[in-house]
């Protein structure tokens, strides 16, 4: 049975993205959240200590990502990534002609196993990315021979950075104080620069995730839908959806209209193949079913 395509695809790309940005809210504050209680976990006596005796390794191990902020992620984002992945299958069935109930008690099960899966990743890849910005931070710091008390606090004040932004902080330090600025405003300006920071990437974390849940929601039913004899997946095939304006990325802008089979690739002409959508971090891009084009 082929594909009943009843819906427009700008409006089912519209819809997919209001879910996301209705769900972006508790996944940014779940990683606020984590960075805060990591925070909160370190001591800075002892950190202060292991700088003193110059052990850069001891006073990286008293950050503790994995102990604290870590769970927090582990415990509050696959939740909300299954049920966004499972209302985004529910919001792209009316394109296909599908029945929500019919096709659904596949669809949530696969959404939990995937979203457990995705979260883990995704905790994983934060943790060695806030290590490795400390690791930077600890070893500029006794490179700089900045005070082990002033570098404990600037550790503390960088926790959930990546390694650039951490790096940027501590550039803007350094230029306040040779530019004359006392220590008092130097720890502030710095301070208000890095919460900046650490909005916006908490802001671009829940973009990508939010986004990737949907896309795979998406994925997931014309998956299921197969399945349940709903489409046929032979008769159907995926079409690469761009967000056509100005910010459109270079790497997306090809992809424009390219066709990949429904458990199939798309070719991409500088990256090869890619499953799909999303291509990169912050990546708007969506796709939609269509009926295979006629071969003459």
């Amino acid at each position: 049975m082929p594909a009943v395509l009843i819906a427009k695809a700008p409006e089912t790309w519209r819809l997919l993205h209001q879910l996301a940005d209705a769900a972006e809210p508790e996944i940014r504050a779940a990683f606020l959240q984590a960075v805060a209680e990591t925070v909160n976990g370190i001591v800075l006596p002892q950190v202060t200590a292991a700088l003193e005796r110059g052990d850069l390794g001891a006073a990286e191990a008293l950050i503790p990502w994995d102990a604290v902020g870590a769970e927090t992620l582990r415990q509050a984002l696959p939740s909300a990534l299954a049920g966004l992945v499972t209302e985004a299958a529910a919001v792209a069935a009316p394109a296909i002609g599908v029945s929500v109930a019919v096709s659904f008690d596949l669809v949530n099960p696969r959404a939990v196993a995937w979203a457990a899966a995705h979260a883990a990743a995704l905790v994983t890849q934060v943790s060695e990315e806030t290590r490795a910005a400390i690791r930077a931070v600890i070893g500029r710091a006794f490179t700089d021979g900045v005070p082990p008390r002033e570098a404990a606090r600037e550790i503390r004040a960088l926790v959930g950075l990546t390694e650039r932004d951490a790096g940027a902080v501590q550039n803007l330090r350094v230029s306040l104080l040779e530019a004359g600025r006392s220590e008092a405003d130097v720890a502030r300006l710095a301070q208000r620069y890095s919460d900046r920071l650490l909005n916006a990437r908490g802001l671009v974390i829940a973009r990508n995730e939010t986004l990737a849940a949907a896309n795979h929601g998406q994925r997931e039913l014309w998956t299921t839908a197969r399945e349940q004899g709903l489409i046929d997946g032979t008769e159907d095939e995926r079409e690469w959806l761009v967000a056509a304006d100005e910010r459109l990325c270079p790497l997306c802008k090809p992809m424009k209209g390219r066709r990949a089979p429904l458990d199939g690739y798309y070719e991409h002409p500088t990256l090869g193949q890619v499953k799909g959508p999303l291509l990169h971090v912050q990546c708007r891009c969506s796709e939609r079913l269509v009926p295979v084009r006629a071969t003459t």
